[in-house]
């Protein structure tokens, strides 16, 4: 979908307070092992693609029919996100993320 002037609209992207925690939690792991640069390359990576292509990002792992959520999970090393997206909306729920080792 397109807005006027034909630029794609982006999707908005929400997360919990929790899950905000837990992310700067991983960044700081990242940080005391030397990785805190690439952690932080791959999780803005991960929220651009979130904006722009968060259906064709990832895989679909299964679908909340009633709350019209396909539930997905993507990777960026060394960063996995599990999140749905409501088409309808054009939002984004970050549900999860995780480390690759």
């Amino acid at each position: 979908m397109s807005e006027g002037n034909g630029a794609p609209r982006r999707y908005s992207v929400s997360m919990s307070q929790f899950q905000k925690s837990r992310l700067r939690h991983l960044h700081q792991q990242a940080e005391d092992s030397g990785r805190g640069q690439r952690f932080l390359i791959a999780y803005r990576e991960i929220v651009r693609r979130l904006q722009r292509d968060p259906r064709v990002f990832g895989e679909a792992l299964y679908t909340l029919t009633t709350l019209r959520l396909e539930i997905r999970q993507a990777a960026i090393h060394p960063i996995v996100v599990d999140y749905g997206v409501d088409e309808d909306q054009k939002v984004v729920f970050i549900k999860g993320f995780k480390i690759l080792d």
